[in-house]
């Protein structure tokens, strides 16, 4: 369903659709334990975010870089990403 939506986001031209769909796309993913392909889904939406100046979006995806690293046992690379959603959040 999510696939679905993406296409139909990227149909009509609606950015900030895409890239909130990938950032769920990720969510699923990384809920079924397919954490590479999570992240590739979270650090596309996160350039789509970047891309359209969406500031307010950018949190979701970089928190979810950081539970997929968590998750891989990166815990180093998990901080980071935490970090930099919340300074993105408190921006």
């Amino acid at each position: 369903m999510h696939k679905q939506s993406l296409a139909a986001f990227n149909e009509v031209g609606d950015r900030r659709g895409a890239a909130e769909t990938l950032n769920n796309l990720g969510n699923v993913q990384s809920e079924m334990g397919n954490l590479d392909e999570a992240k590739g889904y979270f650090e596309k939406s996160l350039a789509l975010h970047r891309e359209i100046s969406y500031l307010g979006g950018e949190p979701y995806p970089i928190s979810g870089l950081g539970d997929a690293l968590l998750a891989q046992g990166d815990l180093a690379g998990a901080r980071k990403r935490y970090e930099q959603a919340l300074a993105c959040a408190r921006k």
